[in-house]
């Protein structure tokens, strides 16, 4: 088979897909680089989204809409934030320091800097509340969640520490100091001094944190949290400040029992000062985008030192300047969490997603539904009861095609929204009330006793329909508009073999559901996963895996039938094409080829050739494909 990725030293793909697929990608774009395709259909929708809010008011715009537009032009009004400069930010750390009262402990400054919107839930550990699928609909009890916290610059290279990654933490060490000096430090080498001590405290967090592949997930009551041996008085009041209402009998789920246990003695080895000023330091980091000029500046110079913009030299400062407010407000993002991607969201459906493309992305999602039912049917680890329980639950899951309804509600928008307190010409202060807006969703429970605020209105959490990453939220599996843009222009093999990914978190909730099993599925299961095991590690030459390497097998199986699916559901889309089964069947290997190049960059070289080898390796059809030897089929009939 011919492909644009094949290179002369390319392995074979009955031996190695990965490499066959892979190689020059991983050669040219890098490890961990955006696929060109997908950073084309981020700046399709970036710029068209940008647009809509550069269009004059109009008296056709929802009230929304004149909200999102005037927060824009505050944002791009270059003159009036020089004007205002830092201000806000330094409004803001005055306001804590305000004598005669007493200097204020770190926990208390995480609480006065979470009111005023920032997240600071999340920088010593990342909490949050939500409510058991299962029983939203009935007003079940709620529970906590507790996680690692995030970083100012990545877990693992923090973790590593100056010796392994020089360059990057220099660069986030200049940040810092540059920060202070834009805040007003006048000692350069003090503010220096200072922040490299709240540097190596921030290294100290990271290598408390588990890597992903290793934590251990775990369970307990609220107060048995607040009252763990060696946790020091601030923890608790960092802790139960912000749960504020929670039972203390709530459940919490912990994702990394080993930070929980170690990030005791971080904060008791560290001065008070220390925490204190890293909050700030979080504080200020997450407030540069909203700044002056000089503040964006130093985060950009920052972001490209490190890896994370490449196209700093590549656009005007003007361009970027509006793509960045275009960003920040949420066209193309991520999450719609800490901005109005509920509006501009709303705003790119009504403009870009016609009716046309929405039915060819309908019939797309249901080939979807139907390549799952027959996944599941072939799955030899589950038996009869758990298929119709699996089946089912894929029934009752809602696959909503680039939007949810709510979000063509003007008046649910509004209704959700309009808490938001607007103020004009002040870019930074009205984006702190959007911050606080979401941060009280996602740690309050609503007067209906037992419902995260987030659960009651869920939708507004993921509808962000300028978004291109497909996502699972609760009972709604939701491909976005933004993953369409250009649809009807693509050939449908190459969405489908794209798809293959996403398709994991569907998978991952039956394997992680365990309750919804029926007797024989356990043991069955657990024969499935020692012959993946066995034969993984029988072809250690292509897997590269460590024999006994359980959350690897797991990741195998649920890889597989997400796989699985994508083809299934690809199939089903070609069944009226006269596909030729002579060699090479070009159609089915181009489906292959895209299916693995859509996982090529995503993690450590090792960890996704293995992966995509074993995965694509329990799948006849992948065998069948290519005609590959008898000898290469997989034993296993998981």
């Amino acid at each position: 088979m011919l492909t644009e990725e094949k290179t002369p030293e390319a392995s074979e793909p009955c031996r190695d897909l990965h490499s066959y697929v892979c190689s020059k990608y991983n050669r040219t774009a890098g490890l961990g680089e955006m696929d060109l395709r997908v950073k084309k259909r981020l700046e399709t929708v970036l710029d068209r989204g940008r647009a809509l809010l550069e269009d004059p008011f109009s008296v056709q715009d929802w009230a929304a809409d004149t909200v999102a537009k005037q927060i824009y032009a505050d944002c791009v009004d270059v003159d009036k934030r020089e004007e205002i400069g830092v201000r806000p930010i330094l409004n803001i750390l005055r306001s804590m320091n305000r004598h005669p009262a007493p200097q204020p402990e770190w926990h208390e400054i995480v609480h006065i800097l979470h009111e005023r919107g920032f997240p600071s839930d999340r920088y010593i550990f990342g909490i949050g509340v939500a409510t058991e699928d299962k029983d939203k609909d009935k007003g079940g009890e709620p529970y906590v969640i507790l996680d690692q916290p995030t970083f100012g610059l990545d877990r693992d290279v923090l973790a590593l520490g100056e010796r392994e990654s020089a360059e990057k933490i220099e660069a986030y060490l200049s940040l810092m100091t540059r920060a202070a000096i834009i805040l007003g430090a006048g000692d350069t080498k003090k503010a220096s001094k200072d922040m490299r001590e709240v540097l190596s405290f921030e290294v100290m967090l990271a290598r408390a944190a588990t890597p992903a592949q290793q934590k251990r997930r775990g369970e307990m009551i609220l107060d048995e949290v607040l009252q763990i041996k060696g946790h020091p008085p601030s923890w608790v009041a960092y802790v139960s400040g912000l749960l504020i209402g929670v039972p203390s009998t709530s459940r919490v789920q912990i994702e990394d029992v080993d930070y929980l246990l170690k990030v005791a003695k971080v904060i008791s080895d560290s001065r008070p000062e220390i925490v204190a000023n890293y909050v700030v330091w979080r504080a200020v980091m997450s407030a540069l985008p909203y700044l002056h000029r000089e503040a964006r500046l130093a985060l950009e110079e920052f972001e490209f030192a490190t890896g994370k913009n490449s196209w700093r030299d590549e656009e005007r400062e003007d361009v970027r300047q509006r793509r960045q407010c275009a960003k920040l407000l949420g066209v193309a993002a991520e999450t719609a969490e800490g901005t109005l991607a509920p509006i501009v969201g709303s705003m790119y459906v009504r403009a870009h997603f016609d009716s046309d493309i929405w039915l060819e992305a309908q019939n797309f999602l249901e080939r979807l539904r139907k390549g799952m039912n027959k996944t599941i049917s072939e799955i030899g680890w589950l038996d009869a009861g758990t298929k119709v329980n699996a089946k089912k639950q894929i029934r009752s899951t809602k696959f909503v095609a680039g939007y949810p309804d709510e979000i063509l509600d003007r008046h649910a928008l509004e209704r959700a929204m309009g808490s938001v307190a607007i103020s004009p010409g002040e870019f930074f202060n009205t984006m702190s009330n959007v911050w606080s807006f979401w941060n009280k969703r996602r740690l309050t429970f609503s007067a209906r006793k037992g419902v995260a605020i987030q659960d009651t209105d869920q939708w507004l959490d993921i509808s962000a329909g300028s978004v291109t990453i497909p996502r699972l939220e609760g009972n709604r599996f939701v491909v976005p508009s933004g993953y369409f843009v250009g649809f009807e222009e693509m050939s449908k093999r190459r969405r489908y073999g794209q798809l293959g990914p996403e398709i994991v978190s569907l998978f991952w909730r039956q394997l992680e559901e365990r309750a919804r099993w029926s007797d024989r599925t356990p043991s069955t299961f657990e024969t499935a996963r020692e012959c993946v095991e066995e034969q993984v590690n029988a072809s250690s030459d292509v897997f590269f895996v460590e024999e006994g390497d359980r959350a690897f097998a797991d990741d195998v199986l649920v890889a597989n039938a997400a796989a699985r699916t994508a083809y299934h559901a690809y199939e089903d889309a070609n069944a009226r094409r006269k596909s030729s089964r002579r060699f090479p069947d070009i159609a089915r290997q181009l489906f292959w080829a895209v299916w693995a190049r859509s996982r090529c960059g995503l993690g450590a070289e090792e960890d996704e050739m293995s992966l995509t080898n074993a995965a694509a390796a329990f799948i006849p059809a992948y065998h069948a494909d290519f005609e590959c030897t008898a000898r290469n089929w997989p034993t296993c009939q998981i």
